[in-house]
């Protein structure tokens, strides 16, 4: 399985190469597991399998499209606990994100720049 965490819209050309890992490594390694293998792209941003098929452009069949919370049901762990975490990691992540963009000089220039009221700019 390969659970997706990502914000809409979806990013088809990586999940249709996603899905084609998938596939190759069950085909490669099913033999030698003792279970049986199945494939599916998860997504925790979308609420049905229809919302994920038709955001994959329906390159991945429907059967293969789970939900988070499907994924969580299946491994047994709390689908709730896990969006708690997620949104608790947002802000914090997104203070990452923006404190490494502000290290870009240039980048923080031109935001510099944005900042100054209009009409100000040759105070």
């Amino acid at each position: 399985m390969s659970p997706k965490a990502r914000s809409d819209p979806f990013d088809t050309k990586k999940a249709l190469v996603e899905h084609q890992s998938l596939h190759t490594f069950v085909s490669t390694n099913a033999q030698h597991i003792q279970f049986i293998v199945h494939c599916h792209l998860v997504s925790f941003n979308q609420a049905s399998r229809k919302a994920i098929y038709e955001g994959l452009k329906k390159k991945v069949p429907m059967i293969e499209c789970m939900t988070g919370r499907e994924f969580c049901d299946l491994i047994e762990i709390n689908y709730d606990n896990i969006v708690e975490i997620r949104k608790r990691d947002q802000l914090e992540n997104l203070h990452t994100f923006v404190t490494d963009l502000l290290r870009i000089p240039d980048l923080k220039a031109m935001i510099t720049r944005l900042n100054v009221p209009r009409g100000t700019e040759n105070d």
